[in-house]
């Protein structure tokens, strides 16, 4: 055996030869549709998972953003309400998606795109994946920071030595360091166990965060000065425009997640309980943590002179600048610190490395699970470098915001073929064979429909996406204010174009297969690809 055969086999993930994915590089055990006894999520678990993902620095930050960015109080609060109402529609059709046919957001995307086309939509999660994982994993370091400062009064005087140009400081990159090696640990606890840790974790950051709004409201004597008009909006002269930003850019953090939120629904005991109790959990959390975090950054700018969007700089001013380190404000640092690292963990387990590898994991079967996924996603965080991202609130903003041009309409194609089109059925045997036999096969492996519509919804935003980015400070012109719109436009224009498409050139066996996953029909990939269909299926 050579060199490079023995590596292969070391590499590979271990299977029993009994196994009915063993020789389908297709599949694993994480990619087969959910068995009964992995789906453990009821209605009350994805509401904890909701509180853990609404209730979360994510979301506090972007709402402080929009502060610090130059929108005035009313502003920010109608994109922090506007935003998670939008991001309910992609919600509801992914969680049916999921939790009828059990399969993952990549297999389902088979189907649609192609065997080999649905690899652009990996690209498109992972990619936010990679960022956020880095993104998340630098604000838990932050918060190891502030227990660190906590305990010793030192802290931040010892290790105040800056690093990447004045962007990083040492003390927060050794909480980075420590974050992440307490990450890596927490990470193989399977899925389908998380459910304790999204209690404490969403009880602890709750208290947290409702902490902040009391002592900021106590403070400053109200909501602060964004709200009461002694400090205009920057971004006042074409008000329009600037809310549409900010409600993309809130779209942005969290569409990902709820494009491929079939990888979480999947788990679910019921055929259609997580949908709709989610639609009333979602908004209310995502918008309530935004919401706290625009009256908190208001505040901050009566009580510290500045609109502080980071919630760990907020505890290192009150600890450092308000109470000059006295016992208290470090016995309450250490606190809310804890409680921000413990939820940091567990977002970053939600949204990035155990979401994100759930995907990530159908580019290499054979080699990638769940559990090697993450801890790949995990690692290319640490490159993405995230603290040059964080540099201000506006580039903050236009991370977030950019995803929007490809998120919307990856998830209009993915509801609209799967509720229109095809009115739910699906082969679920079919998914999983990489040859022509496959009715998901279409041309060598992609579908011209799919891909036709999903450019046609990209083309008329992209443009004023690379302006924005390329150039942050560039005057407003219609290619930019048509990317204030992207999610909505994508989503419009990408789904309507499928129907148009899909009504001229029907695609082949559209109705074929079950509308939901049947318990008792086990799908043996083995048997399908060896049975002998070697006639290649009309396209």
């Amino acid at each position: 055996m050579s060199f490079w055969s023995k590596v292969n086999n070391r590499i590979r993930l271990p299977v029993s030869p009994d196994d009915e994915y063993a020789d389908n590089p297709w599949c694993n055990n994480d990619l087969k549709p959910m068995p009964r006894e992995r789906r453990t999520y009821g209605a009350w678990s994805f509401v904890l998972y909701w509180v853990t993902g609404g209730f979360s620095i994510v979301n506090y930050t972007t709402g402080a953003s929009f502060i610090a960015y130059g929108l005035s109080g009313q502003q920010a609060i109608i994109c922090a309400v506007i935003a998670p109402l939008i991001l309910c529609v992609s919600l509801l059709g992914t969680s049916l998606i999921g939790a009828r046919q059990h399969i993952s957001f990549m297999i389902f995307h088979r189907s649609v795109l192609g065997m080999w086309g649905s690899h652009v939509v990996l690209v498109i999660r992972t990619i936010p994946g990679f960022i956020y994982d880095g993104i998340e994993a630098l604000w838990g370091g932050q918060c190891v920071a502030c227990i660190f400062g906590a305990l010793s009064p030192t802290y931040y005087t010892k290790l105040d030595i800056d690093l990447a140009g004045g962007r990083l400081k040492l003390y927060d990159f050794v909480g980075f360091i420590i974050y992440y090696i307490t990450f890596l640990l927490v990470m193989r606890i399977p899925p389908e166990r998380l459910q304790r840790s999204f209690i404490v974790s969403s009880v602890l950051f709750t208290a947290t965060v409702i902490g902040f709004l009391s002592w900021s409201v106590s403070k400053a004597g109200g909501a602060g000065p964004y709200f009461n008009g002694t400090l205009p909006a920057v971004k006042s002269e074409i008000p329009g425009w600037s809310v549409m930003f900010g409600i993309m850019a809130f779209v942005g953090v969290f569409s990902p997640a709820t494009a491929s939120f079939m990888d979480w629904s999947r788990y679910s005991t019921s055929r259609n309980g997580p949908a709709f109790v989610q639609m009333i959990a979602m908004p209310v959390c995502m918008g309530g943590s935004c919401v706290i975090g625009i009256i908190v950054a208001s505040c901050s700018e009566q009580i510290f002179g500045e609109a502080i969007w980071q919630p760990f700089m907020f505890l290192r001013a009150i600890q450092l600048d308000y109470y000059k380190n006295n016992a208290g404000s470090r016995a309450a640092s250490f606190f809310a610190g804890a409680a921000c690292f413990f939820a940091q963990v567990n977002l970053n387990i939600i949204l990035n490395s155990v979401g994100c590898a759930m995907d990530l994991s159908a580019a290499a079967p054979r080699y990638l699970n769940i559990q090697r996924a993450a801890y790949v996603i995990a690692a290319v965080g640490v490159a993405t470098c995230p603290w040059y991202l964080l540099s201000s609130a506006g580039t903050f903003l236009n991370v977030l915001a950019g995803f929007s041009v490809f998120t919307g309409p990856m998830t209009s194609l993915a509801i609209v073929d799967f509720f229109v089109i095809r009115k739910m059925h699906m082969s679920l045997p079919d998914l999983y064979i990489g040859n022509s036999s496959s009715i998901y096969w279409y041309h060598k492996g992609w579908s011209w429909r799919a891909f036709t519509s999903f450019i046609a919804g990209v083309i008329p935003t992209f443009p004023g996406f690379v302006m924005a980015v390329a150039n942050p400070a560039r005057p407003l012109n219609g290619w930019i204010y048509l990317y204030h719109l992207c999610y909505l436009v994508g989503f419009a224009v990408t789904g309507l174009v499928h129907l148009v498409i899909c009504k001229i050139s029907p695609p082949p066996h559209q109705y074929e297969g079950a509308t939901t996953y049947i318990e008792a029909d086990e799908i043996d990939v083995v048997a399908v690809i060896d049975s002998g269909v070697d006639d290649e299926k009309d396209m």
